[in-house]
């Protein structure tokens, strides 16, 4: 970026910085670090964005490190369009990434379809990841893949097509996994389900086990082989799995065992387990 003269006083940037788009503010906060030396910008960045309605930069400074330290104009947005996201700062979000498709960024394609995946705007998510995959030549990449998937998986239904897209990013994508095992379960393709998940599984997919457990508990009548799954996934990390587990245990007849494994859930938060000792622990 080239600046000529003075640079505009700070007040001035900020002052006008929701009427503008967000490259001219990254702009002139870039231009500061550059030019005057000045790192306090990071500040002054985050700031500005409090003049947004509903926006606030957070209290983790360190979410606006990537945007202090991006290099370029480029980088600056999408890293911005990221940092906002990840503050739950959606449509401020979108509009810094539109800008950054808008600029040249590649990755802000991919990003940008994400987000309108999750805003269940399917259309765009669609089109918009069809053009990353033709622009980059990324026919491997995975992320492609279940925004392809679930995008298409919406608007079509299952298809051969988005079932190739999901089932490549299952083992890695939860949303993907979940995606996809719902389309298997209400076509009646349980067998197909049951191997998806195991593929998951067996790859360490922290959200499989509770998903298999419940397929063998739920549609395909096999308790044991469902509680084998929560175990799997109680030795991953997922309280979930030890709430699922107690009330199986419960409903076999096995107080005390299944107490200890909802109380586990309850004391790492899972509300519903919290709930269950709450009314039943003392009986």
């Amino acid at each position: 970026m080239a600046f000529s003269g003075d640079l505009p006083r700070r007040e001035d940037v900020l002052s006008g910085a929701s009427s503008r788009p967000f490259g001219e503010t990254v702009r002139y906060l870039q231009a500061w670090r550059e030019r005057a030396g000045d790192y306090g910008f990071l500040e002054d960045l985050a700031d500005s964005f409090l003049r947004y309605d509903g926006v606030h930069p957070g209290t983790d400074f360190e979410k606006w490190q990537s945007v202090g330290m991006s290099e370029d104009l480029v980088d600056g947005l999408l890293n911005l369009g990221i940092t906002l996201w990840d503050l739950d700062d959606t449509s401020p979000a979108i509009r810094c990434l539109r800008e950054a498709v808008e600029v040249g960024s590649e990755a802000a394609i991919l990003v940008l379809a994400s987000s309108y995946l999750w805003e269940e705007k399917y259309e765009e998510a669609y089109r918009l990841a069809r053009t990353y995959r033709v622009g980059t030549d990324e026919a491997d990449d995975l992320d492609v893949s279940s925004t392809l998937g679930q995008a298409s998986l919406h608007l079509h239904g299952l298809t051969d097509q988005n079932r190739r897209w999901l089932e490549a990013a299952a083992e890695s994508d939860p949303a993907a996994l979940v995606a996809l095992v719902d389309a298997l379960v209400e076509a009646e393709e349980l067998v197909d389900a049951e191997n998806v998940l195991r593929r998951a599984a067996e790859a360490g997919s922290v959200a499989a086990p509770i998903m298999l457990g419940n397929l063998y508990q739920d549609h395909l009548a096999s308790p044991d082989r469902a509680a084998s799954a929560y175990r799997l996934g109680i030795a991953r990390g997922d309280a979930f799995s030890a709430y699922n587990l107690g009330l199986l245990l419960e409903i076999q007849g096995q107080r005390e065992e299944a107490v200890q494994w909802i109380g586990y859930a309850a004391d790492r938060s899972d509300e519903l387990a919290a709930a269950w000792m709450a009314d039943h622990g003392n009986e």
